[in-house]
């Protein structure tokens, strides 16, 4: 499933990506009422009996601009665009794609002004990043040259200046491809030395204004190059993490705050299985495990109660972790 949120929650909206068989994919489920309830909402050129499950959604910080793409084999050659705050949804024709495609990821600006999607796998379009310049109405395919196979993630700063999109293998899957002009051109940001050994980036984020960027790898067929990538000149450069923990088999997911200042990512395999790992202070070149830590936490052992969560030594970025029922204080 997927599930995006407005910033000041009123606008929530929720699909069903995990299969095409499943009941009632087709719809985006949209809440304008703060999750109060949801209603179904049935996208242009779509039927019920089709069962498109929507693999990726994207929402501008008001709600009013909605992005979601389809995987399917009926519906993918189009992108769906709300800028009704999920009243409706267009169907926006993708050139050159065809209704096989899988899509892969889809951001957007904080005014919806700016969009872009990428694809992970089609034939014949390797390489594309696919930029709204005009909340939606149009896309045109943006060529990450080199690239032999196709994109994994993009990410989009709060203006649409900074986008970053990562490979999806093959020849210089260890790169990352950054525009800093709005989506125009795409520039490869060599991260990993050596080329043809990245399976998949997991997943990347940014701060608000791109200067810090956040990638994770996930070390499914190379396990050495599984780390945490971090860039703090607006996609400039990029380095390793290497302090706090090493390389591991299976980075999951990363968040950043708006500011940048605090990262948490977690991870499912490897030997640091099933932890979650956190930055804070813009100490980005270091990791700290949530659970074998405690120079971040108090009150670790009352799991279950709240105190002082509101001191002025507590960090803003979540006061409350919920994990497994438990509720951690994040405080120095």
């Amino acid at each position: 499933s997927n599930l995006v949120m407005s910033a000041n929650g009123q606008v929530i909206v929720g699909s069903i990506s995990t299969s095409s068989t499943a009941a009632n994919s087709s719809y985006l489920y949209v809440s304008q009422n703060r999750g109060t309830s949801f209603s179904q909402i049935l996208p242009a050129s779509i039927t019920a009996s089709n069962n498109v499950p929507f693999q990726t959604t994207a929402i501008s910080s008001t709600g009013q601009y909605i992005l979601a793409a389809a995987n399917s084999t009926t519906s993918s050659q189009y992108l769906y665009v709300s800028n009704n705050f999920g009243t409706s949804f267009a169907n926006v024709a993708i050139s050159g794609i065809s209704a096989a495609t899988s899509w892969s990821s889809v951001a957007m600006s904080s005014d919806g002004k700016y969009m872009a999607g990428v694809i992970s796998s089609t034939a014949n379009i390797s390489g594309n990043v696919y930029v709204s310049t005009d909340y939606g109405q149009t896309f045109t395919a943006k060529t990450c040259t080199g690239v032999t196979s196709n994109m994994s993630n993009i990410a989009i700063s709060s203006n649409g200046q900074i986008m970053a999109a990562t490979v999806n293998g093959g020849l210089l899957s260890g790169n990352i491809y950054v525009s800093n002009n709005y989506g125009s051109t795409f520039t490869n940001k060599q991260v990993i030395s050596t080329v043809n050994v990245v399976s998949n980036w997991q997943k990347i984020t940014m701060s608000n204004d791109g200067k810090y960027i956040m990638a994770i790898v996930n070390g499914s067929s190379n396990a050495t190059f599984a780390r945490a990538y971090i860039s703090k000149d607006f996609g400039n450069t990029f380095n390793p993490i290497t302090s706090g923990i090493g390389f591991d088999a299976s980075w999951n997911d990363v968040a950043m705050s708006g500011d940048g200042k605090y990262v948490l990512l977690d991870i499912s395999g490897g030997a640091n299985s099933y932890n979650i790992y956190y930055s804070y202070d813009y100490k980005i070149e270091s990791l700290y495990s949530l659970f074998n830590s405690s120079s971040i936490f108090k009150n670790f052992a009352d799991k279950i109660t709240m105190t002082d969560i509101n001191r002025e030594d507590c960090h803003p970025i979540i006061t409350r972790i919920y994990i497994l029922g438990y509720v951690l204080n994040i405080c120095n």
